[in-house]
């Protein structure tokens, strides 16, 4: 709003008279409001939609690093391991002995459902069935070097092949039901599916580290390691399994570095690009972009500001990808203020 100031000196001198004497401008700095910048992290987390089985030799809560008690962490039941050892390293797991040690789920999923399947593994060798998770008409195995999933007394439906010896990895199988579709991941990467199985899920007692001919014998032993468990009674998307395994991996495969850099977002300048590992946190460089017309109030990884905020030198958490932090501007309003100042004279 210009606020126009009027003063009127009226003289007498014989005429009157109305003349501008002077205009004064004056200038008035005023930013919009800004809201308060919260930072967020931009590591993934394990998604907890429809999870009902989650088992984690690196947590004390869920294996208290002796024993036979494998404990669930969605609702604190208790799953009895056959036969297995911990293992600390890579922050602990169970050793499966490739002839008797198992663990016995019951039967969480009920008929005609949807699921997914997860594990961290490694295995330490490549002959002969070896199962991870799997009911009897529904195995999610290695056979050989190949990992396949399979369901419905029908398998394999997806597969895939050259998994390693003493490597750990991150194997997801998903069943959606009712389009009958199956996909096979590894270390957070689609690797084969099929679009319809036209099988369904029955209901029947989950082991893992074991296969069964029946519902009192187990078979077709794990060799190696088992380190995490999850059992959802939903299919996972293609980006939760993704989620899942950089969330999890830190303990299990090498860290890389990954770069950090930043636009302008319609301003001007130029900022060097943070290369760290992922997962590490680091400082935020002060900013030197500059908008005409604009102030700078931070920064966010969406270039609208609809994503995760952080301020001026604020810490960061590196993600697990290359990521681009865009420069927030608050545009400067110019509020003039005019004073004009008038005289006014009347002759006698």
């Amino acid at each position: 709003m210009i606020r126009r100031l009027e003063l009127t000196i009226k003289t007498k001198l014989g005429l009157l008279a109305t003349t501008l004497i002077n205009t004064v401008l004056f200038f008035a700095l005023v930013t919009t409001a800004q809201e308060t910048i919260v930072s967020s992290s931009s590591v993934p987390t394990v998604t907890t939609s429809g999870l009902i089985v989650h088992l984690d030799a690196s947590d004390s809560t869920s294996y208290a690093g002796s024993g036979d008690q494998w404990v669930n962490l969605v609702d604190g039941s208790g799953f009895a391991i056959l036969s297995g050892l911990f293992d600390a390293t890579n922050s602990g797991s169970i050793v499966f002995n490739g002839t008797s040690t198992y663990v016995s789920l019951g039967t969480p999923l009920a008929a005609n459902t949807s699921y997914t399947k997860e594990a961290w593994v490694k295995t330490d060798v490549v002959s002969g069935p070896r199962n991870i998770i799997s009911t009897q008409d529904s195995p999610f195995y290695l056979s050989g070097s190949e990992l396949r999933g399979g369901i419905g007394g029908h398998w394999p439906f997806v597969s895939s092949g050259s998994f390693p010896i003493n490597e750990w990895k991150h194997v997801v199988l998903t069943f959606n039901h009712p389009s009958e579709s199956m996909i096979l991941y590894v270390d957070g990467i689609q690797v084969d599916q099929e679009i319809a199985t036209s099988r369904s899920f029955s209901s029947q007692v989950l082991r893992v580290g074991a296969h069964g001919n029946n519902e009192t014998t187990a078979n077709s032993f794990w060799d190696g390691n088992i380190a995490q468990v999850r059992i959802y009674n939903e299919t996972l998307n293609s980006q939760e399994v993704s989620n899942n395994f950089h969330a999890t991996k830190q303990a299990f495969v090498p860290l890389v570095d990954v770069n950090l850099s930043f636009n302008s977002n319609q301003g001007e300048g130029s900022m060097s690009v943070v290369t760290a590992e992922e997962f590490s946190t680091v400082t935020l460089p002060d900013n030197s972009f500059t908008r005409d017309g604009y102030e700078f109030t931070g920064w966010n990884d969406q270039s609208d500001g609809s994503g995760n905020a952080y301020s001026n030198q604020d810490s960061f958490t590196m993600s697990f990808q290359d990521t681009v932090l865009y420069a927030q501007w608050s545009r400067i309003l110019m509020r003039t203020m005019h004073l004009a100042l008038f005289a006014s004279t009347k002759q006698k």
